[in-house]
């Protein structure tokens, strides 16, 4: 495979080539640097965050560090704020870099999840290490699109012992990227932070001397400084225009931003006229063009030749989209100067010169830029762009066009209602940034129906339900009082009801999508695509509200039934009814039908759909993990909880990442990580006390549960379920996840001698435990009821029901619970002066927990055999010496994995598989490969 070490001319520090301008100092930066790339060498990865204000010289710093490097390959890619909305563009970039055109290509046209993109670009590293040492730059990183942050966070966070230096380049630190963005760097292990400051007095003498050919003299050298700021760019600009009068003369100069803008503007007016007229042609097109375009603009014919000059000059930055090699400017503040001085006139002409030669949707922004005042036609053509971007799923696009058309409508009402398509469009879209900023030109004092949905979506994407719901509500009566219907009300009222069913008020939630599904009903048959600004997909999502909200008051049974349309192989399953099998996978899990649960889940979770997904979020990643803890892969429930807070931000909503959160602290606290697990817990508690619902209390207080069960604390679990069992969070919630909660409330309730309670609140399990098919409870129901027999004096008979729910072919579907089953059911043999056969099934317990690396439970259980035989149980290592990767990479060695398909299976490098297997041997004192898989066999 043909590896490329450089960029192409002025594209990134890969680039060999001699700088126009002299790089001096830097030298602890460098050293601090060369160690890292020594380290990378010796398998310690890095991630190095050089930041520094724009100008400052981090891609000089970077690209001196790597001509120092030659057994490096160098993939770099720089970003650039026009292609920040474009899909894994830099990712793209960087697989150009490896000589990977094929995957480039893929990665932009492939609907691929960042997930998936970056475990591919994960093995793409681990070939590359192979034969040399691998210097990975992000230069302007600030611009860099979403998903190849998040495809290349997800890959960097996996690295352990690889041959990989980092380096991403930014203007300031944190950057404005994504929350779950920011945070998935931030959370790295081997993250360093490199701040570029102002170059010192010794550093501008230095500079000076190479640049003006002349030392300044003390006064002058301070002058500069004070003027500059250490800035090498502004310090530079100054330097071009020194004169022996300035070195003679003391004068004040404006503040360093407008004397650079002016600085700027003289270097553009020194430079041929042909080179200002496609500089000003790059100004309209605020991002990387190829020259062919330039020269159409500009209505220059040497338009390469015309930008020699400015790229001398430092204006000039190239970078390769594909196989393209494209222009920017190298600072926005020179775009900035440059576009600002353009006259009204010469503005408006170029803009119509660019829409004349790029594709019609691509000179539609041109035209709007061109355009002062009203402009019917193009507003139509905007709107024609929109619906045509709807009926391609690009809903964030089409809410853009919506916004662009508000601006040159002729009618203050239809701007208004453009403006609401737009919020409803970008909301739906996920941009809530976005769906914010349209907001403050929406009235807020007497809105309108339409205002008042546009109000209400903002507060849900701000976690504020119950505000959400207000404003629908009120919206969707005063649509029903004008006599509105259509598509409008079919889309308030999804959004109504999808309020409704996340705050857990099913009859609400009913109505509202009734009404929708009415109002759906009453369009012409003739119409097929939906009204301007509103999505496709909202009838299928009212369905599969309704089906919710109809669960939550009457079952999970009832809902699965209404759900009966969906095709039973949820491959078959299109997009739009996307939400309605993240609904049967729900209902499923709550009844223990894992397997049909999972295969709905795991669909809905890995599958990008636009329609449904905004409202629901990341609800199926939550249910997902929660199905493969109650069905016993917890390492993979695990890893969809650790997934779903790299995606929260971009398909989640503000409240899934307390929810998820929440989730990580139930599985550590199951597997004794219980300080872990407190901190967890602690930072869901947080994000969810910025919301104005109770919805991510639930799994919060299962969480707080769930480490007081690991503490052995039985009325520390009354304690945290107290708000479940009562109601405060949602009694029809409460009822229908009854499963999830109640188990751990029956067993401390028997712990605390409060029988009758414990009576109540089973009760609730009894309800559905005649569903077909339901290993779940089973078990549930056959350890619960024998413990409260047991506990009323009934030994013998509380025997025979744990006998009943271990003959159950079903009870292996729930092996936490079997496990427990095991456990009563050996102890209460044990008092029954059966010792031998009460150890058979502690045994069994015994097996269950140590395979699902429950210690605190495994520890309870040997503390039982200890008590029955006088020994402490299995022989082999304790599993608590084993971090839960090192587990699960044992678990997989166990199965007869190889490292490669470990490495695939977990999103790891096969160099951190490696590493991880070597602390195992350590450890566990174990040789080879062969020992593990036996030891886990036998032990796991």
């Amino acid at each position: 495979m043909a590896v490329r070490r450089d960029t192409a001319p002025g594209g990134g520090p890969g680039d060999a080539r001699n700088s126009a301008s002299p790089f001096v100092g830097r030298d602890r930066e460098l050293i601090r640097l060369r160690r890292a790339a020594q380290e990378a060498r010796d398998g310690t990865p890095s991630v190095i965050v050089v930041h520094g204000i724009s100008g400052i010289g981090k891609t000089s710093l970077v690209r001196t560090l790597f001509r120092g490097l030659p057994d490096f390959t160098v993939l770099a890619a720089r970003a650039n704020q026009h292609e920040s909305h474009r899909s894994y563009t830099t990712l793209g970039n960087l697989y150009y870099r490896a000589g990977m055109a094929d995957q480039a290509v893929a990665a932009a046209a492939a609907h691929i999840s960042p997930l998936t993109a970056g475990a591919e670009f994960l093995q793409a590293l681990d070939k590359l290490q192979r034969t040399h040492p691998i210097g990975l730059v992000l230069d302007n990183a600030d611009w860099a699109d979403a998903d190849s942050l998040r495809a290349i966070g997800f890959a960097l966070s996996r690295l352990w012992q690889d041959r990989v230096l980092a380096i991403v380049v930014v203007q300031a630190w944190p950057p404005l990227w994504e929350e779950s963005v920011l945070q998935t760097f931030e959370s790295m292990e081997h993250l360093v932070h490199v701040e570029i400051p102002g170059l010192s007095e010794k550093e501008i003498q230095q500079l000076a001397t190479a640049a003006w050919g002349e030392r300044l003299n003390a006064d002058r050298l301070q002058s500069l400084l004070r003027r500059s700021g250490g800035h090498p760019l502004y310090i530079r600009t100054l330097l071009s225009d020194l004169t022996a009068n300035w070195q003679r003369t003391e004068r004040e100069e404006d503040p360093v931003p407008a004397g650079l803008t002016a600085a700027v503007l003289r270097q553009v007016a020194a430079l041929p006229p042909d080179s200002g007229k496609v500089l000003a042609a790059l100004a309209v097109i605020d991002g990387a063009a190829p020259v062919t375009l330039l020269a159409d603009i500009a209505d220059v014919r040497d338009a390469a030749g015309a930008l020699e000059a400015p790229d001398r000059a430092g204006f000039i930055a190239w970078s390769p989209v594909y196989s393209v090699t494209q222009a920017s400017f190298r600072h926005s503040v020179q775009r900035d100067a440059v576009y600002d001085a353009l006259s009204p006139a010469d503005r408006r002409r170029l803009h119509l010169r660019a829409a004349a030669v790029l594709s019609p949707r691509e000179a539609l922004r041109h035209r709007v830029a061109a355009t002062v005042g009203a402009e019917p036609q193009l507003c139509e053509d905007l709107k024609a762009a929109s619906l045509a971007d709807v009926a391609e799923g690009h809903l964030a696009s089409a809410g853009a066009h919506l916004a662009w058309a508000a601006r040159v409508a002729g009618d203050a009402g239809e701007r208004q209602q453009l403006l609401c398509g737009a919020v409803r469009l970008s909301f739906w879209a996920g941009r809530d940034g976005e769906a914010a900023r349209l907001s403050t030109q929406i009235a807020q004092d007497e809105p309108s129906a339409l205002e008042r949905e546009a109000l209400g979506l903002l507060s849900f994407a701000d976690g504020q339900l119950s505000r959400a719901r207000h404003h629908l509500t009120r919206s969707l009566d005063e649509l029903a009082t004008a006599g509105q219907q259509g598509d409008i009300v079919v889309a308030v009222a999804t959004e109504q009801a999808a309020a409704c069913a996340l705050m857990g008020e099913g009859a609400e939630a009913e109505h509202a999508a009734n009404t929708a599904i009415r109002a759906n009903q009453a369009r012409p048959e003739r119409v097929v695509a939906p009204a301007l600004g509103v999505p496709f997909g909202l009838p299928a999502s009212a369905r599969a509200f309704r089906a919710y909200g109809l669960a939550l008051q009457k079952g999970a049974p009832r809902g699965l039934q209404e759900l009966e349309y969906v095709p039973a192989s949820p491959d078959e399953v299109g997009e739009e009814d996307f939400p309605a099998l993240v609904f049967r996978g729900l209902l499923r899990s709550v009844l223990g039908q894992f397997a049909g649960a999972e295969a709905d889940l795991t669909t809905t979770s890995t599958r990008v759909g636009p329609y449904g997904v905004r409202v629901l979020g990341l609800g199926s990643r939550v249910h997902l993990a929660l199905c493969h803890f109650m069905s016993g892969t917890w390492e993979q429930a695990r890893r969809d909880a650790e997934i779903g807070l790299t995606m929260v931000e971009a398909r989640g909503r503000s409240f899934d990442r307390a929810s998820l959160l929440s989730l990580l602290a139930t599985i550590d606290a199951a597997q004794g990580e219980v300080e872990r697990a407190e901190q967890e817990v602690a930072q869901a508690s947080r994000e969810a006390a910025q919301l104005d619902y109770l919805g991510a209390h639930f799994h919060i207080a299962l969480a707080h549960a769930v480490i007081a069960r690991a503490r052995h604390d039985h009325p520390g679990v009354l304690r945290a379920l107290g708000s479940v069992s009562t109601g405060a969070t949602s009694t029809q919630r409460t009822r229908l996840f009854a499963p999830w909660w109640a188990p751990l409330q029956v067993e401390s309730l028997i712990e605390c001698r409060q029988l009758s309670e414990a009576q109540r609140v089973l009760n609730f399990l009894e309800l559905d435990a005649d569903a077909a098919g339901n290993g779940l409870f089973s078990v549930l129901t056959a350890w619960l009821e024998g413990r409260l027999i047991e506990e009323l004096g009934r030994p013998r008979d509380a025997a025979l029901r744990y006998a009943q729910g271990v003959a159950s072919p079903l009870s292996e579907d729930a092996p936490l619970f079997r496990a427990l089953l095991e456990q009563a059911f050996g102890k209460c043999l044990h008092h029954l002066g059966k010792a031998e056969q009460g150890l058979t099934h502690l045994r069994q317990a015994e097996h269950l927990f140590s395979r699902l690396g429950a210690l605190p439970f495994l520890e309870e259980c040997r503390s039982a055999i200890s008590a029955t035989s006088g020994s402490s149980g299995y022989d082999v290592p304790e599993l608590a010496m084993l971090s839960p990767r090192e587990r699960e990479v044992a678990r997989l060695v166990g199965l007869g994995r190889t490292n490669r398909e470990i490495a695939t299976s977990l999103f790891l490098s096969m160099k951190t598989v490696e590493y991880h297997l070597r602390n195992i041997f350590n450890k566990m004192d174990i040789a080879n490969r062969r020992e593990l898989r036996d030891w886990v066999q036998q032990g796991l």
